[in-house]
């Protein structure tokens, strides 16, 4: 192996990462490793990771990543292995459009927060005068989180004075 592997990092659902590889031989046979073991045949055969030799270069590309993507990979010769960790982070969630203020009155029925996110999956937190909403509102239902693609809303129900105050979609 002329010139190792190179550690990577990508963020989920990134179209592909290239991990390369400079060995002696234009025609040397090598092995592709993930965790020790052979990359799955399933793997290949659906085009997911694609192992492609140009000249001396041995490249692993893999395509439409996910976290299980990572993991250290290891190009393995007849006389040496190169190893290089991959690691696959979630893409950073931003706010789109964010929340509106609201006006309701004491005993209205319900009233519904709402805001965009970047990300269908994007994980957020919904917080109630800067702290996390009460366990116990959201599993009385008075307060329920809804992910609904990429909106997010907070429906409160039954207005009380008790439910006054500033609310925050943290990302």
């Amino acid at each position: 192996i002329k010139s190792g592997l190179k550690d990577a990092k990508a963020l989920d659902k990134d179209p592909e990462v290239v991990l390369e590889a400079e060995v002696s031989e234009a025609d040397g046979e090598v092995t592709w490793l993930k965790d020790g073991k052979p990359i799955p045949k399933k793997l290949l055969d659906s085009g997911k990771v694609q192992i492609i030799a140009d000249g001396k270069k041995r490249k692993l590309k893999i395509k439409d990543l996910d976290k299980d993507d990572a993991g250290e990979y290891t190009l393995k010769t007849n006389d040496g292995t190169s190893s290089a960790k991959l690691g696959v982070e979630d893409r950073p969630v931003k706010i789109k459009s964010g929340l509106k203020d609201v006006k309701a009155l004491d005993k209205d029925p319900e009233v519904v927060l709402e805001a965009e996110v970047s990300e269908a999956d994007g994980e957020v937190t919904w917080l109630k005068d800067g702290k996390p909403i009460p366990k116990k509102l959201l599993d009385s239902g008075k307060v329920q989180i809804i992910a609904d693609g990429k909106k997010r809303k907070l429906k409160i129900k039954d207005l009380d004075k008790d439910d006054a105050g500033e609310y925050t979609l943290k990302t």
